[in-house]
């Protein structure tokens, strides 16, 4: 079992262990399955958001990075990852100039690396 895999299945509600573990798409499948059927567990959503993030795909994570939110776990790593990707998509969103500034740090458009 793939250290991915065995993530997801040890430690379900951990989403920083999650996203260290490089999630692939099969692992996003199944951690995306979960976030739907437990419906309100923000960890799950995170995770997912991270994970999609990580792997370069702002249009599956930008909705998961929301329902984190909008769940009520106002994460700073959720706020700064919804920030950083919305403002990689349009340098002047308002909103991912809000999520940088409700997550306490400060973000670069020039850098590649958040």
């Amino acid at each position: 079992m793939g250290l991915a895999l065995e993530a997801v299945r040890l430690r379900p509600h951990d989403p920083f262990y999650l996203w260290s573990a490089g999630l692939s798409d099969e692992h996003l499948a199944r951690l995306d399955a979960r976030a739907r059927e437990a419906g309100d567990d923000p960890s799950l959503w995170l995770a997912l958001g991270l994970g999609e993030a990580q792997r370069d795909r702002p249009e599956r994570a930008i909705p998961a990075l929301r329902r984190t939110i909008e769940l009520g776990h106002v994460e700073p790593d959720a706020l700064y990852a919804l920030g950083v990707i919305l403002l990689r998509r349009d340098p002047g969103s308002q909103e991912g100039k809000e999520m940088i500034r409700r997550s306490g740090r400060t973000f670069d458009p020039t850098s590649e690396d958040p």
